[in-house]
């Protein structure tokens, strides 16, 4: 067992150092090309087990995930940019689209297909934790077209506007 932990560890490691330097090469260019704004892609996992019932941006962070952490840790690499650039870190939800393949509710959609059983915990609750990226690139072009101003350095998250119920 003491190998494999090893074998794991390296590896969250190795992932953590090529994330870091992704991050700080996305703070290079920003510093090379001077944009007025930089929209940094995050997740809501960076919350980690959420408490309440409703999530929103005070949420205090509890216990995330090795992926929350890391897209954290980018937030904050991120958001040291200075020079009269405008931040904004957005917390995506799960992220469906055309060659979006690592979210929980693709490899639903790829059981489900197989006819494998698919566990839902609580499928009468609300769900509007998912994103498709058609709506993320609308968002994106309206906030870069209307000159849309958030607080610099500022954390939003983001989550469909109409739940639905999951067990329907």
């Amino acid at each position: 067992m003491k190998i494999l932990n090893n074998k794991i560890f390296y590896k969250l490691l190795d992932f953590h150092r090529r994330f870091r330097v992704e991050q700080k090469k996305i703070v290079e260019l920003a510093y090379l090309l001077k944009p007025k704004g930089l929209i940094n892609l995050s997740t809501v996992s960076v919350y980690g087990s959420v408490k309440s019932s409703v999530l929103t941006e005070r949420e205090p962070i509890n216990n995330p995930t090795f992926y929350g952490l890391s897209k954290l840790i980018g937030e904050k690499i991120v958001s040291e940019i200075k020079d009269d650039l405008f931040i904004v870190n957005l917390r995506l939800p799960g992220v469906l689209g055309k060659n979006v393949q690592n979210s929980w509710l693709f490899r639903a959609m790829v059981k489900l297909k197989k006819h494998e059983t698919l566990l839902i915990h609580s499928p009468n609750s609300l769900f509007n934790n998912v994103i498709h990226t058609s709506e993320l690139i609308r968002f994106i072009k309206y906030v870069v077209k209307s000159n849309f101003s958030f607080e610099s350095g500022l954390a939003v998250n983001f989550s469909a506007s109409k739940p639905v119920v999951f067990g329907k």
